[in-house]
């Protein structure tokens, strides 16, 4: 989309040379000449060292392009905190100073890119903008919206999160009140969002002694936490890079004790830049113990904290704990935190309206509280999809097969994960094209709920061209669907050719269902019944 809005740009220039010449100074390079006066300036707050400026010239298309991106950034990110449709629209036009803000930091964090003239993609943009609008919600929680709307303005503090003595006590929560009654360790990190909060118009800075008579500039917040934040981060990429190991910051290191290697480090800084501003004593350290303390492997602390860097800017007596104490009343399994968290460390981060989303959601697809809870404990990454956007629809696409929905919820969750136009209905277009009807994939879902969750291509496709050299009816399928769910080269190839140099017979579900010992017993019993028949 950007690059089609600069070529629109460019034939509109072309149209323009009658436009009376200007200067336009560069003051990073003290230089003046004329140019036409058609550009917007987006004057973007680069510090060169000394307190002054540096501009750079984007032109207007892009920058309205770039602010298309960002709004299309924000209203996907509301979307999946559980909004709905009319919030997040209200949102958005009420967010030009925040979203002028969020394009700002584009800049700020790809000014070398725009110094010699190559914009970015959209893939690019949403990558810088997605950690970034994560860090403010862990910041001010439910407030974002606030946060969001009368930016830069500091909305009104929620209230503090009830204390966790007086929520509903479980059998679980004597390990969560350990926790939380502990001395209070945490130290406030850097914030990200702190380091670019200063409104994009900033006012002449303030000026503070020296401590020698003399006065100078003093270097804004937005100024000098940038150029902080590239500093520390280029000069950790580089010792990874030189191997420099012993020279890493602490927090850095830690994580090397934990199991990581280099490369996947490099994978934190770039998810989650403020990591590096991470207290390891206040913040991450208890994060990892808290972990530990619920039953995750060490092991299996990398890959969530690779998945969920954000994690360790949370605070756990405010916002996890208590977050964990809401799903469990939910109906999170409080025996299963550790398989939950491994399985999407995600879960923590989201806000108590979409839980609530996603919960009334299952309700009204006709599951119990019971059924709830185990669908948010096996797949807790329900809480990532938009009920609008993503499962309602899924869910009105089975229904018009005449799938029992709850049935479905309850066997296969996971379903509901997979793109209609992408996933779902090619696999019903290839059964219908083999000459099943409608009513027969229907009670083939129904027997083996998790069908639509098999590849196509490594899985269907495959598996139906050897079952039609296996000389069976193809209503065997309807009868026995799970037949898609065992390995083809493990399990159904060589039964299948133990059965047909045996001379026996034994259908799909027999031959695959046995375990390998009753397999061989059943076989034999054939082969033996077959030769005192002869």
């Amino acid at each position: 989309m950007l690059m089609e809005m600069k070529t629109c740009c460019a034939s509109r220039l072309s149209g323009v040379s009658s436009l009376p010449r200007g200067t336009f100074c560069i003051t990073r390079t003290q230089l003046t000449f004329p140019v036409k006066l058609f550009f917007c300036q987006a004057t973007l707050a680069f510090s060169s060292g000394n307190g002054s400026f540096n501009s750079t010239v984007v032109p207007p298309i892009l920058l309205a392009a770039e602010k298309e991106e960002a709004k299309s950034v924000l209203s996907l990110f509301l979307k999946k905190q559980g909004l709905s449709k009319v919030v997040v629209a209200k949102t958005i036009a009420k967010s030009d100073v925040f979203i002028n803000h969020l394009v700002s930091r584009i800049h700020s964090v790809h000014k070398s890119r725009y110094l010699v003239g190559r914009e970015l993609t959209t893939f690019e943009i949403r990558d810088t903008l997605v950690p970034y609008i994560e860090s403010l919600l862990l910041e001010h929680g439910n407030n974002l919206v606030n946060v969001v709307e009368s930016f830069p303005s500091t909305p009104v503090k929620e209230k503090p999160a009830t204390p966790l003595s007086q929520h509903h006590s479980t059998p679980n929560s004597k390990k969560l009140k350990r926790v939380s009654n502990a001395p209070a360790k945490e130290k406030p990190a850097l914030s990200v969002s702190r380091s670019l909060s200063a409104p994009l118009d900033s006012k002449k800075p303030k000026v503070v002694s020296s401590g020698h008579g003399k006065e100078k500039p003093a270097m804004s917040v937005s100024q000098s936490g940038s150029v902080l934040d590239s500093k520390k981060l280029k000069t950790i990429s580089q010792m990874i890079e030189d191997g420099a190991v012993g020279d890493l910051p602490p927090q850095f290191l830690y994580l090397l004790e934990l199991g990581m290697d280099l490369e996947q480090i490099k994978v934190i800084i770039r998810r989650y830049p403020a990591f590096a501003y991470c207290s390891l004593e206040g913040k991450i350290k208890p994060l990892v113990e808290f972990l530990l303390d619920l039953g995750v492997t060490k092991s299996n602390i990398p890959k969530i904290l690779i998945q969920r860097p954000s994690l360790t800017s949370v605070s756990l007596t405010k916002n996890l704990i208590p977050t964990m104490m809401f799903l469990e009343d939910l109906g999170v399994d409080k025996d299963q935190w550790a398989k939950v968290i491994y399985r999407f460390p995600g879960l923590l981060v989201h806000s108590r309206q979409k839980f609530q989303a996603i919960v009334d959601f299952l309700y009204e697809s006709g599951l119990s509280s019971e059924s709830i809870g185990k669908i948010l404990t096996r797949w807790p990454k329900i809480v990532d999809y938009s009920v609008e956007e993503n499962l309602q629809p899924t869910v009105e696409y089975f229904r018009t097969l005449g799938v029992d929905v709850a049935m479905l919820l309850r066997k296969s969750p996971l379903t509901l994960g997979h793109s209609i136009e992408g996933n779902l209905k090619p696999v019903t277009e290839f059964f219908l094209s083999k000459g099943y009807s409608v009513d027969e994939v229907r009670i083939m879902i129904s027997r083996y709920a998790a069908l639509y969750t098999c590849s196509l291509t490594e899985n269907l496709k495959p598996k139906w061209e050897f079952f039609l050299t296996m000389g069976y009816s193809k209503s065997e399928l309807v009868k026995f669907p799970q037949y898609f769910s065992y390995s083809l080269e493990q399990r159904i190839r060589p039964r299948d050719v133990l059965v047909k140099e045996s001379g026996v017979t034994m259908l799909p579900a027999q031959m695959l269902s046995l375990s390998d010992c009753d397999f061989d017993k059943v076989l034999k019993m054939k082969v033996l019944k077959m030769a005192n028949k002869a």
